[in-house]
């Protein structure tokens, strides 16, 4: 199978493959399996407003780079969760 190397701009290289493949009716289900050290360089806590007007976070598109960044704090009004940072190539 194929496997993906990503290699950062700190020279940090994870790669990826599909572990394996398994029929659930009409879907297929993907086992991913990731490599790579890291290091956990902070922690950050948010809190969010019952009037937020992004209660479910907001999106920076950069065409140069390729990617979308989506930050989100959680679901719901309540107070505390966690801020994600997801990268996606675009098609």
């Amino acid at each position: 199978m194929h496997c993906y190397v990503n290699k950062g701009v700190i020279d940090t290289v994870f790669t990826g493959r599909i572990k394996e493949f398994e029929s659930i009716g009409d879907f297929v289900r993907v086992v991913p399996e990731v490599a790579g050290a890291v290091q956990i360089m902070g922690f950050n806590n948010s809190a969010m407003e019952p009037e937020d007007t992004l209660p479910e976070g907001f999106r920076i598109t950069g065409a140069e780079n390729r990617f979308v960044y989506l930050a989100t704090c959680g679901l719901g009004p309540e107070i505390g969760g966690e801020a994600h940072l997801v990268r996606n190539y675009l098609e």
